[in-house]
């Protein structure tokens, strides 16, 4: 399969994994990582890179359409099993582009964009969850991965706490869900809220599973031996609650976090494996990510282990623990090999595979990525380049902007799990004060433990302009 004019594409795309929860970007991880250690070895490391948002559903469309999804109708929080789509209609996805240039393209392990259109539909507050057979969920799934570029789907609709408890298949439900899951909440991270579910389901069996249909979709490529090439997206349900490794794992490793990193990282092995066994390796990129930064249920307690490393904050928020998190690129022979500083944002990606493929991207597709290609693979770029500034997202709808070693934080407080906005319970969009918004230098203050707002009025007003252009713009400006 060597020579093939266009790469394999797959992206490893984990949920709630923290910048902490990897060996090789934190010397004082607790877990062993050594798959996933290797394959940063093997490729490029980025140290100064971000999820567009701070939870699941809005990175996870940002990550596919190259735009912040505060563009879109979800302005806060996520949506849930059941909600509607984030995606307009035809809007045009990483998958759907990567199809038009004659790739394959599928969707293994956790949706989380929606999947119907939002009428009709029953929620987790709903106190009875009646039986929803195959064909009726068929009717519902209107919105699934196959409407949004996808050719192959294999998914759960939401997180791994969210109901339905079941898997979708190209849209279809594999099994009516005719059992009633109770749901629970225990010390640890190991949660579910109760909802429908298929007979038999064990969230134990749910990451092991998907990776099996991974390598199971990697073999049948290779048994084709056809020269169109493939983009596989893996969105694992791991390490995001409920925490539930194998067995195997917890009886080696001791505590259950530690357990679940050390089972996600044999994962990324036995992927790499499976590349490398149908002689793909070579021709593949491999992207492994995560959708924002992860939560701390007590493991630093349990076991010393700092979930987002030596920086402040944690999913939700608007601090760096919130949003900065592990990107790793492998490509054997192309990427440039080493440790970058780079800024990227992971709207970023879709327009850097279009440059490496050597396609231009169609006007007004992912208005708010910039390529990073040159430092990647060297060499020139067809697109916007040299990213200086980028906007975070939190999970109630506050921002911080990040111009160079800056950062505005336009918010009094977190923005995540931890605050009180009384404007979201009138069902508002929350309104800080000016006056108590902060400034930060992380370039000499990385733990953004010091404000110097009062010391730089000049930057904080400049910040504060260039934030309101980008948000009001219909994408990333480029500022001179």
């Amino acid at each position: 399969m060597a020579g093939l004019s266009k790469p394999n594409i797959i992206i490893i795309y984990y949920d709630d994994l923290g910048y902490g929860d990897l060996g090789c970007y934190s010397p004082s991880c607790v877990a062993k990582t050594p798959h996933t250690d290797a394959l940063a070895a093997s490729g490029r490391r980025y140290t100064d890179a971000h999820s567009a948002a701070s939870v699941c559903t809005p990175s996870r469309y940002s990550l596919l359409t190259g735009r912040y999804c505060w563009r879109t109708w979800l302005k806060r929080s996520v949506t849930d099993g059941y909600g509607p789509s984030v995606f307009t209609p035809g809007e045009a996805t990483l998958p759907s582009y990567l199809s038009g240039l004659g790739y394959k393209t599928a969707m293994i392990g956790k949706w989380h964009l929606g999947f119907g259109n939002g009428e009709g539909r029953f929620t987790e507050s709903s106190p009875v969850f009646p039986e929803r057979t195959v064909e009726n969920w068929a009717i519902a799934s209107d919105n699934s991965p196959n409407t949004n570029g996808f050719h192959y789907s294999y998914v759960m609709s939401a997180s791994l706490d969210f109901p339905p408890y079941m898997y979708i298949e190209n849209g279809l439900a594999t099994e009516a869900t005719s059992a009633h899951a109770e749901g629970y909440d225990e010390d640890g991270g190991v949660f579910m809220r109760e909802g429908e579910a298929t007979q038999g389901f064990d969230e134990v069996d749910v990451e092991p599973h998907f990776v099996a249909k991974v390598i199971d979709y990697i073999e049948a490529h290779s048994r084709e031996g056809s020269e169109r090439p493939f983009f596989l997206q893996y969105s694992s349900t791991g390490p995001h609650s409920p925490v539930v490794p194998t067995k195997e794992n917890v009886s080696e490793a001791g505590d259950i976090y530690t357990a679940f990193l050390r089972q996600l990282d044999a994962s990324v092995g036995r992927i790499v494996a499976a590349l490398e066994r149908t002689g793909l390796r070579d021709d593949t990129i491999l992207i492994l990510s995560t959708d924002h930064g992860g939560r701390d249920w007590g493991y630093e307690a349990i076991s010393g282990h700092k979930v987002n490393g030596s920086l402040r904050g944690e999913k939700a928020m608007l601090y760096e623990g919130g949003h900065r998190v592990p990107f790793i690129i492998s490509w054997p022979g192309k990427v440039d090999i080493g440790v970058s500083d780079h800024l990227v944002v992971q709207t970023d990606l879709f327009a850097t595979l279009a440059d490496i493929i050597g396609s231009p991207l169609p006007d007004r597709v992912a208005m708010d990525g910039f390529s990073f290609a040159k430092d990647l693979v060297g060499g020139t770029t067809q697109s916007r380049s040299t990213r200086r500034t980028a906007v975070h997202h939190s999970f109630v709808g506050t921002f911080a902007y990040r111009s160079g070693p800056w950062k505005l934080i336009l918010d009094d407080q977190s923005g995540g799990f931890d605050g009180v906005y009384p404007e979201l319970e009138m069902g508002g969009v929350p309104s800080p004060d000016k006056s108590g918004w902060r400034l930060f230098n992380l370039e000499t203050d990385p733990g953004e433990t010091q404000d110097v707002r009062q010391e730089n009025t000049d930057v904080f007003d400049r910040l504060v302009e260039e934030f309101e252009l980008v948000r009001r713009s219909e994408g990333e400006l480029v500022l001179a």
